[in-house]
């Protein structure tokens, strides 16, 4: 019989249901608490369990914060921000947002100087703000981009084409397309 020292143990990998991002918090895993929260939104979304019974749940303190990817709210999440006028997700050279689950909802955020903020195929957007995007050299800037789902009690300032490029840009506040969109 072989000793326990030969015998190959698999990992569980455990994720929370609940999550927290935070400038200052300690980054600790699984980022239970705003104390030891991360300070990354790409990982506090590779870190929380969904399943199609239970909603996972992130929580966002006030600060700025980079992304690495788009945020693919793509599983049932809720990205509760602390506010618009206080999480801001800035810098980002692509899409920041891609909503296509119906039990999506974002609430609380801000998205500044990144070439488009939102894609929302399904789920609810509610009090975010699209602000000061595109209009740089060979940039594009759409606010929010509904082709399904809702968008609730949000802001599009300062979306804009860039005309001088000679290139094909683009730029809106709020582009509606697909059927049943009001």
């Amino acid at each position: 019989m072989p000793n326990d020292s030969s015998r190959s143990v698999s990992s569980l990998d455990i994720r929370p249901t609940t999550c927290y991002v935070n400038e200052t918090g300690s980054g600790t895993y699984p980022y239970a608490t705003p104390q030891t929260a991360t300070n990354s939104l790409n990982e506090a979304l590779t870190t929380v369990w969904t399943a199609s019974d239970e909603k996972a749940r992130i929580f966002v303190a006030g600060g700025t914060y980079r992304l690495s990817a788009t945020m693919a709210l793509n599983k049932p999440v809720e990205v509760v921000g602390e506010g618009r006028d206080k999480v801001f997700v800035s810098g980002y050279t692509g899409r920041a947002f891609s909503i296509s689950h119906a039990e999506v909802i974002l609430s609380g955020v801000t998205v500044t100087n990144c070439q488009s903020a939102f894609s929302i195929s399904k789920g609810l957007v509610r009090d975010c703000r699209a602000i000061d995007l595109g209009g740089s050299r060979n940039e594009s800037g759409g606010g929010y981009d509904v082709s399904g789902g809702r968008v609730e009690n949000c802001e599009a300032i300062n979306c804009r084409e860039n005309y001088s490029t000679g290139s094909f840009c683009f730029g809106a506040g709020l582009n509606l397309s697909g059927t049943g969109v009001v």
